[in-house]
């Protein structure tokens, strides 16, 4: 028989036990140190989205397709969101992207300009294709923000220059592509920050001199693709042959101008010195070099077929029989009968011919004279000047 103390220890039991109950379905196992135990996360998720959660890089994915731009295709890797527009018959830049978009592909669109801070929201950014476009001209700001792009492609538009602010924020790029445009000036300072650059492409130009001061300040090491430019391989190129012949990461740069050099490589231009080591442009050593000049035999040639020419004309006609047993006959009769038709013959005609062709041969002899003459003296000064130059 149980006593009323008994009841009263068992009701308090039972209490305990449904509160430990309670405790378990909300909160989980009870802690042994007395604490209050937290609750799981089945209990604050639920189990569809804890599900969600357990697969590797599932959040991600879903972050990257939430803000996909139209007319793109996004997905999710190893490197991070990727997002494709290529080839979409894009005329301006979407305005938004995943903001941990890692790669961004543009190429192959009809672009025609950048909005300023085009990519403001994509700090995550490590690779930027642009190219095959029609971009004649960036803002200044375009790529301000996207310190940790690696690559960027800008071959294949339509630009004219490379301005010096375009890529000023750009420490960490590797790979930068300007080629298959139509530069023809690079700024001072365009490349400056850039020490770890691994290649610079700016084949495919319009350029015709590159300065030193475009890479600085800063120290540039990469490999610097150059073919396909019109250079003008002077005094302003010597730095970039040094560079060719120190580095090895420099090739195919070939003269089009001046017309001394062209059609070299720029390894091969040989550049003089002024007497101060001052380089001399090829062009400027040719003009003042005693490199030999037209060679006065064509003039005594002429001159020797003319007189050869009037000798004959002055020549005694022979008779037609006379001329026929000889192998030469029919060659002097065709003359003969030209001279008649011309109205040559005749004593009176004939003196007067005679004397205006002695004349006129008298000219030209005093006429090749006068050019054999010159030519030594002209020499001599050339050779006279370049001495007391040197």
């Amino acid at each position: 028989m149980k006593t009323a103390k008994d009841s009263s220890t068992t009701k308090a039991s039972m209490a305990r036990t449904s509160r430990t109950a309670m405790d378990t379905r909300e909160f989980g196992p009870s802690r042994s140190d007395g604490q209050t135990p937290q609750p799981g996360l089945m209990d604050v998720l639920g189990p569809e989205k804890l599900v969600v959660l357990s697969r590797p890089g599932a959040w991600a994915q879903e972050a990257c397709k939430r803000t996909c731009p139209e007319a793109c295709s996004c997905s999710s890797g190893d490197r991070g969101c990727s997002v494709r527009c290529d080839r979409a018959g894009l005329l301006r830049v979407p305005a938004e992207f995943p903001c941990e978009v890692a790669s961004i592909d543009l190429d192959r669109n009809g672009l025609r300009f950048l909005g300023e801070r085009a990519f403001r929201d994509c700090g995550a950014l490590e690779r930027l294709l642009l190219n095959d476009n029609r971009l004649a001209e960036l803002p200044a700001d375009a790529f301000s923000g996207l310190r940790r792009l690696q690559t960027l492609n800008l071959g294949g538009n339509w630009l004219g220059r490379v301005a010096r602010t375009w890529f000023a924020s750009l420490a960490e790029l590797e790979l930068l592509y300007l080629d298959r445009n139509r530069i023809a000036f690079v700024e001072e300072g365009a490349f400056r920050n850039l020490s770890g650059l691994l290649a610079l492409h700016l084949n495919g130009n319009r350029l015709t001199v590159l300065t030193w001061a475009a890479f600085q300040p800063g120290v540039f090491l990469g490999r610097l693709f150059l073919f396909r430019n019109p250079w003008r391989c002077d005094c302003s190129l010597e730095w970039l042959q040094d560079w060719m012949d120190s580095s090895g990461q420099v090739a195919d740069v070939l003269c089009a101008s001046p017309g001394s050099v062209a059609g070299l490589d720029l390894s091969q231009v040989v550049f003089g010195r002024f007497s101060d080591g001052l380089c001399v442009d090829p062009e400027e050593l040719n003009l003042t070099g005693s490199s030999p000049g037209p060679s006065p035999e064509p003039v005594a040639t002429t001159v020797s077929r003319f007189s050869s020419l009037l000798s004959k004309l002055l020549a005694p006609r022979a008779p037609v029989g006379e001329a026929g047993n000889t192998t030469r006959g029919p060659v002097n009769a065709s003359l003969s009968d030209s001279l008649s038709s011309g109205g040559v013959g005749g004593s009176g005609h004939n003196t007067l011919f005679l004397v205006g062709s002695g004349l006129l041969l008298s000219v030209v002899q005093h006429v090749v004279f006068a050019l054999q003459t010159y030519r030594p003296c002209h020499t001599g000064v050339t050779q006279t000047a370049l001495a007391s130059g040197g």
